[in-house]
């Protein structure tokens, strides 16, 4: 499974689109957390909290990043269409 991918300040997490929807939750750093799925954007959060916050590493369940979340099509963060 794929750990996600970092570009610039933008995580991806990935674990297979859900109806060609993408996910994405902004970190109060400023960081976007984008996933293909509810469970990629998990995964980019945690990702993003190992590397930067890790003190907080933990502290979010799925339900919180749920509640961070935004659907933003079949977009990346970035504008590009995939």
């Amino acid at each position: 499974m794929d750990q996600g991918a970092v570009l610039g300040e933008t995580h991806l997490g990935r674990l297979g689109r859900v109806n060609g929807n993408r996910r994405i939750a902004r970190c109060e750093c400023g960081a976007m957390l984008e996933g293909d799925s509810e469970g990629g954007l998990y995964e980019a959060v945690q990702l993003h909290l190992a590397q930067h916050h890790p003190q907080l590493l933990g502290a979010m369940g799925l339900d919180v990043v749920l509640q961070m979340a935004e659907d933003i099509g079949g977009t990346h963060a970035d504008g590009s269409g995939q």
